[in-house]
C-alpha cells in the first residue's frame, strides 16, 4: 500500500494538470459571468454613498446586484407625504421628546422615518389603475402642526386609511387614491386626502346648544380630528337620499363637517345627503330664521350638478316620496317643501334657484312645483325677485353680490369661500343674507299663481306647534363618477339675541378688503 501511494499522487497530479490545460481557456473566458457581477470605479472616481448610507472609497468595486435598499427604492407608491415639522420643544439636530407625526396619503407606501422607525400600518392592498379625468394624487406639502390656542383643530395625528376592496371601472372614481375634488391639493392644513370611507373615524362629542325659546347654535367646535357624523350622532339626522351605486360619506375635520359623495354607476344618476338638527322649529312672530356656514362657491361645484342646498319642509325625515329625483327638497312627496340651490356657474357666478312643493304626491309635469325661481317661473312667483347675481347692487352700500359671495379659485383651500348664509322666511317672502349682507329677496308670494292659480305663500299648517324641519343637502347630478367634498360649518336656527333674533353675520373667515376679502389664515 505505502509503494502505491506515490504513484497515486503522481497520477493525480497528472490529472490536475491535464484538467488545467484543457478547461482554464473555457473556465477564463466564462465563469466571471457565473458570478456576482462587479463593477470597478475608474481612476479618479469620486468616492460614492451608498444607499444605506456608507460610503465607498475611490476605486472600490461597487456590487451591482440588488440590495434591500434597491428593492424598497422600486417599490410602486402612491405618494406619501414628508415629514411634518417637529412639534414645539423640539432640537434642531435631533429628536424630541414629542415627534410631529407625519400627515399619510391614502393607499400610500409608508414613510420609513431615518429616526426610530414607527409601526407599519396594514398593507393598504394594490392600487386601481388610474381613471381618465381623475384628480392625481401628488406628494403633499408639510402640513403645519395645530397650536393648542387653535380653533381650527387639535394636535390629533391624521390616521391612516384603511383597506377597503380595490373598485374598478367607473367605480375606480372613489378609490382610496383619488382626491376628491373640492379639497385643495396639497392643503395648508390636515384634512383626508382621500374619499372619507377609506379612514378611520373617532366619535364626535354633541356640540350643539339649544337657548330656552328653542333656538339652536352649533359651532361644530369638537376639536376632534376625523370624527364621524352618523345618523342621530351629535343630535343630527343623516339621511341618504341614493340607492346603492351612490356612495357618501358624513364626517367632521378640524371643526367644521364635511360630505363626500360619488356616483359609482355606469349611468347618470341624482342623490344626495341630508344633514338635519333633530328637533323642529316653530316660526317666531311669523319668521323662520336659518343660518350655515357653506362653501357654496368652492372649486369643483357647478351648476345643478353639483351643488349645495337649504330645505324647509314639515316632515321629519324624508317621506320616501320622491316628486323631483333632481333636488332634496324633492324627497318630501305627500308633505311638502320648500328650498334653494345654490348654484355656481362659469359664465355669471353664483346665484341661487328655489322652488316650493305642494303636499301631494305629483311631480313638476303633474302641478305638484308650486313655483320656481328659474326662467318664466321667476315671474310667476312673486310681484318682487331680485338680486342673486355677481353685479346685484347691495342695498345701502357700495357693495355687488361678487363682494360677499365668495368664489375659491382652482384648488383653493375653501375657507376662502365659506360664507354665512342666512335665510328669513315668512308667509309671503323668502331673503337670502350672505356674510350678513342681502343678496337675493322673494317678496309678495303670489296668492294665486299667474300661471296655475296655485297659491305661492307658505301654507298655514307650516305656522303651527309642530313646527318645521331644516335640511342641510349636498346634491350630485348627471353622473359624478369622481368623489366630491362639500365642506359645511356653523349652523344656527332661529338664534336668539334679546327678545329677538340676532343680526345677520359674517363667516369669520370673511374680511371685507382683505384680498379675496378673507382674513388671514392662521387667524380662524
Amino acid at each position: 500500500m505505502h509503494r502505491l501511494l506515490p504513484c497515486v499522487v503522481a497520477l493525480a497530479t497528472i490529472a490536475v494538470a491535464a484538467t488545467q490545460a484543457l478547461a482554464g481557456p473555457y473556465l477564463q473566458e466564462h465563469l466571471p459571468s457565473l458570478m456576482p457581477p462587479q463593477h470597478a470605479a475608474p481612476a479618479g472616481a469620486l468616492a460614492v454613498t451608498m444607499p444605506d448610507g456608507h460610503v465607498m472609497p475611490p476605486g472600490a468595486t461597487m456590487p451591482m446586484g440588488p440590495t434591500s435598499a434597491d428593492t424598497a427604492a422600486k417599490a410602486p407608491t402612491i405618494g406619501s407625504a414628508p415629514a411634518m415639522p417637529a412639534m414645539p420643544g423640539a432640537t434642531p439636530d435631533g429628536p424630541s421628546a414629542v415627534q410631529a407625526p407625519t400627515m399619510p396619503m391614502p393607499g400610500a407606501a409608508p414613510q420609513q422615518p431615518a429616526a426610530t422607525p414607527m409601526p407599519m400600518p396594514p398593507d393598504s392592498g394594490p392600487q386601481a389603475a388610474p381613471t381618465p379625468g381623475a384628480t392625481p394624487v401628488p406628494t403633499m406639502m408639510p402640513m403645519p402642526m395645530p397650536t393648542a390656542t387653535s380653533p381650527r383643530a387639535t394636535g390629533t395625528p391624521m390616521p391612516m386609511p384603511t383597506a377597503p376592496p380595490v373598485p374598478t371601472g367607473v367605480a375606480a372614481g372613489s378609490g382610496c387614491t383619488v382626491v376628491p375634488i373640492g379639497q385643495a391639493n396639497p392643503s395648508t392644513e390636515p384634512e383626508p386626502m382621500g374619499p372619507i370611507w377609506c379612514f378611520p373615524l373617532n366619535p364626535s362629542p354633541t356640540t350643539r346648544s339649544i337657548d330656552a325659546r328653542g333656538g339652536w347654535v352649533d359651532d361644530f367646535a369638537t376639536n376632534v380630528q376625523m370624527g364621524s357624523l352618523n345618523d342621530r350622532e351629535m343630535d343630527y339626522r343623516v339621511f341618504n337620499a341614493f340607492g346603492s351605486s351612490i356612495r357618501g360619506g358624513t364626517f367632521l375635520n378640524n371643526n367644521h363637517w364635511m360630505i363626500d359623495l360619488v356616483d359609482t354607476s355606469a349611468f347618470r344618476l341624482s342623490g344626495g345627503v341630508l344633514v338635519s338638527p333633530n328637533r323642529a322649529f316653530t316660526f317666531e312672530n311669523g319668521k323662520l330664521v336659518v343660518e350655515v356656514d357653506a362653501a357654496a362657491g368652492q372649486d369643483g361645484v357647478g351648476g345643478a350638478d353639483v351643488f349645495y342646498e337649504i330645505d324647509v319642509s314639515p316632515a321629519a325625515a324624508p317621506t320616501g316620496v320622491n316628486v323631483d329625483t333632481l333636488y332634496g327638497y324633492g324627497q318630501f312627496g305627500n308633505v311638502g317643501s320648500i328650498g334653494c340651490r345654490l348654484e355656481r356657474a362659469t359664465e355669471y357666478g353664483a346665484h341661487p334657484i328655489c322652488a316650493m312643493y305642494d303636499n301631494t304626491s305629483h311631480n313638476a309635469g303633474q302641478g305638484g312645483r308650486v313655483w320656481e325661481t328659474q326662467g318664466v317661473g321667476t315671474a310667476r312667483t312673486a310681484t318682487s325677485v331680485e338680486g342673486g347675481y355677481s353685479g346685484y347692487a347691495i342695498p345701502g352700500t357700495s357693495l355687488h353680490g361678487s363682494d360677499v359671495f365668495r368664489l375659491c379659485n382652482t384648488n383653493q383651500m375653501d375657507m376662502f369661500c365659506r360664507d354665512r348664509f342666512r335665510f328669513e322666511l315668512t308667509k309671503t317672502s323668502l331673503t337670502i343674507f350672505v356674510n350678513g349682507y342681502q343678496w337675493y329677496k322673494i317678496d309678495g308670494l303670489y296668492a294665486s299663481n299667474p300661471a296655475t292659480s296655485a297659491d305661492n305663500r307658505i301654507p298655514d299648517s307650516w305656522f303651527g306647534p309642530a313646527g318645521v324641519h331644516v335640511y342641510f343637502t349636498s346634491w350630485i347630478n348627471s353622473g359624478q363618477h369622481t368623489t366630491h367634498r362639500w365642506h359645511w360649518g356653523r349652523v344656527a336656527v332661529n338664534p336668539h339675541s334679546g327678545s329677538g333674533f340676532t343680526a345677520p353675520s359674517a363667516a369669520p373667515t370673511f374680511c371685507l378688503g382683505q384680498p379675496q376679502n378673507t382674513c388671514a389664515m392662521g387667524m380662524h
